[in-house]
């Protein structure tokens, strides 16, 4: 039972355990769907990938090997995220309803917790869950850089369905998170969005008074005596450490620049950014050029144009599920220039659903 209904599970995975590599129960259930399908996985993509998306399962675990030789401390989540990509493009192609309604139905699990972190914020005592700096929360999700594109690309989702409520529970939802990092692309997709007019204008303006009203309604129940403070105090911490921020990427810039020619080229080693510089990248493609070279950002920037650009011949202007992916992706991608969006499983179980309208072209050719 659990191999039949396993597409929407794939989703479930990201949404319920969505940051780092923690192990679960999903996890255990994700490998051993690869074991028991993994024939017909590889027959599919040798029968339908087009030559020119042998890059992507080729060159990468290539370039992936290289690194690893040259690192200082190795680690398979790249691998088991991209892997989730793949897996999820095959059972998106050969079980597209199913997943379909996974996608659809998964959009319940983050009204959940959106829902279950504002009754927590007013529910709990402030040593059990607390506001970090008078607008974030700490609680239900570990990372919120790492949830809030979740939000965000349901609330594409919502406002292409037309799904008032949802709509607004999902700007609460974002201003919660408070993840600026998301914000950027969340806005020139609108833009684009409402430009195309797939969505309407008054529904992003409704929601987001919605979430501001609620949002300021929330942090005054909460904490009303020190909002201010707070505030200030939480403005006071992303000063300081947007200062450290630069000055990583600063050294990222000088390491790059010092390194010898083959690191250059082929990269300096997986992890290696994190390994000598002791604090996160926050910036995906810094990272990615330092650990894997022109070669390796190259091959990465290659992929994303052509999986953005490629034009099939599927009627994909009114296949929502194919605007929302999409426009997923892009979100995330420039959330990429402010954080690290590699490890997220939810990133590449959308390319792998992208993915999939290439083989969807494939079969009407």
């Amino acid at each position: 039972m659990i191999i039949k209904s396993f597409p929407p599970l794939i989703l479930l995975l990201c949404l319920i355990h969505i940051v780092f590599f923690d192990p679960s129960f999903f996890d255990l259930a994700f490998i051993f769907f690869i074991i028991f399908n993994f024939n017909q996985i590889a027959s599919f993509f040798l029968e339908h990938a087009k030559k020119y998306s042998y890059f992507f399962l080729i060159l990468f675990p290539v370039l992936w090997s290289i690194s690893y030789s040259l690192s200082l401390k190795s680690s398979l989540i790249d691998v088991y995220v991209i892997l989730i990509g793949i897996i999820f493009s095959w059972c998106a192609y050969t079980q597209k309803d199913q997943v379909r309604k996974g996608i659809d139905h998964g959009g319940n699990v983050v009204i959940l917790a959106i829902l279950s972190s504002v009754a927590a914020l007013l529910i709990w005592p402030q040593s059990l869950l607390t506001i970090q700096g008078g607008n974030r929360i700490n609680g239900f999700y570990k990372d919120p850089n790492v949830f809030a594109p979740v939000i965000a690309s349901y609330y594409i989702w919502y406002l292409l369905n037309n799904k008032k409520n949802q709509q607004k529970l999902s700007a609460l939802g974002l201003l919660l998170a408070a993840s600026r990092s998301i914000f950027p692309g969340l806005l020139i997709v609108i833009c684009y969005l409402l430009y195309k007019k797939m969505i309407k204008f008054y529904d992003v303006i409704t929601s987001f008074i919605f979430g501001i009203i609620s949002f300021s309604i929330i942090l005054l129940l909460k904490n009303a005596s020190s909002f201010f403070f707070s505030l200030t105090e939480r403005v006071n911490l992303v000063k300081s450490y947007d200062s450290l921020r630069f000055k990583t990427w600063y050294w990222g810039y000088n390491k790059f620049i010092l390194s010898s020619s083959i690191s250059k080229l082929f990269g300096s080693g997986k992890n290696i950014f994190e390994v000598q510089n002791q604090h996160s990248a926050h910036q995906t493609y810094l990272k990615v050029l330092i650990e894997y070279g022109v070669v390796g950002l190259v091959l990465y920037g290659t992929f994303f144009v052509f999986l953005l650009t490629r034009k099939t011949t599927v009627d994909t202007r009114n296949d929502l599920f194919y605007i929302w992916s999409k426009s997923s992706i892009l979100i995330m991608m420039i959330s990429g220039l402010f954080i690290d969006i590699n490890h997220w499983r939810f990133f590449w179980c959308l390319v792998g659903f992208s993915f999939s309208y290439i083989f969807f072209s494939k079969a009407k050719e």
